[in-house]
Parts: structure tokens; C-alpha cells; sequence
């Protein structure tokens, strides 16, 4: 939390643990649960220093299971973060993907912002917005310009 609020970032995002797909959903559950109270952790230090000037958003993990997303949806809702974003493994391919997040922004309150973290290609940017994401993140337009391309 210091370190985003010295670089002086817009909207910073709670510390969580990325799990890949590849994991069991006891492992994907205790990385949830753990990054709930770590969550938890960074609020409380956020609200200490916070000036205004800054806006935090809570993250949703829980990978592609439907009960532990919808549990981190609970959390994020509950929670006074400003913001969602919604993080972790979004699935083996991009159907999946889009099934996740689908899922995942139904589930979310539309009183507050929704952010996509790491998905940023140009078919996934137009099916995040019909599903409700705001703003992504992603290293693609970077990537992109690089090489001379634009977006």
C-alpha cells in the first residue's frame, strides 16, 4: 500500500495471490480466504493515509468455481472498497473466460466501478464492456507499441 501511494497511482488495488488454472479448488479456496484478509489488511492501511487522492479497489478471486467467486462478490460488496476488480484465473481459453467474467459482474454491485486486471486484447475489451467492465489493464498496447503498432 505504500508503495502505490508514494508512486501516487489513481486506483490501486488490495494484495492478492494470482492463482493459475491449473490448481485444485481447495488450493484456489485457501488463496481466496488469504487474500480476503489481506484485503482486509490494506483498506485499514489505506484509510489510515488516505487523502482523496486515491481510490481503492478490493479484488474478486475465487477462479472458475461459480460458489467461490460468487463468496469473493460477497466480500468485495460488503466491503468498503471504491471499486471491483475482478482477478485470477479466468479459465483455459477465452470462452471460459468470458464465462467467468459474465458471472462474476452479475453477481457485483453497479453502484461502483469494475475493473478487468491482466485482460486488455481488443476482443476482450468489447465482450468485458457488454459485460459491465469499466477499465482494464493489460501489457497488450504496450506490447503493441513497441513494435510501431497502435490501438
Amino acid at each position: 500500500m505504500t508503495i502505490q501511494r508514494q508512486l501516487g497511482a489513481d486506483l490501486i488495488v488490495v494484495l492478492d495471490e494470482c492463482t493459475p488454472y491449473h490448481v485444485d479448488k481447495k488450493y484456489t479456496e485457501q488463496s481466496m480466504e488469504m487474500s480476503h484478509r489481506w484485503a482486509l489488511r490494506c483498506l485499514s492501511e489505506f484509510q489510515k493515509h488516505d487523502t482523496g487522492k486515491q481510490a481503492l479497489y478490493g479484488i474478486i478471486q475465487g477462479g472458475v468455481y461459480t460458489d467461490l467467486r460468487q463468496q469473493a462478490c460477497d466480500f468485495v460488496n460488503d466491503t468498503p472498497f471504491f471499486g471491483h476488480a475482478i482477478g485470477g484465473s479466468l479459465g483455459a481459453d477465452k470462452g471460459q473466460m468470458y464465462d467467468v467474467v459474465s458471472m462474476t459482474t452479475e453477481r457485483l454491485s453497479r453502484e461502483r466501478p469494475i475493473h478487468l486486471l491482466g485482460i486488455g486484447g481488443i476482443s476482450d475489451i468489447f465482450s468485458g464492456v457488454e459485460n459491465g467492465i469499466d477499465t482494464f489493464d493489460c501489457v497488450h498496447p504496450t506490447r503493441l507499441a513497441r513494435h510501431g503498432g497502435a490501438l
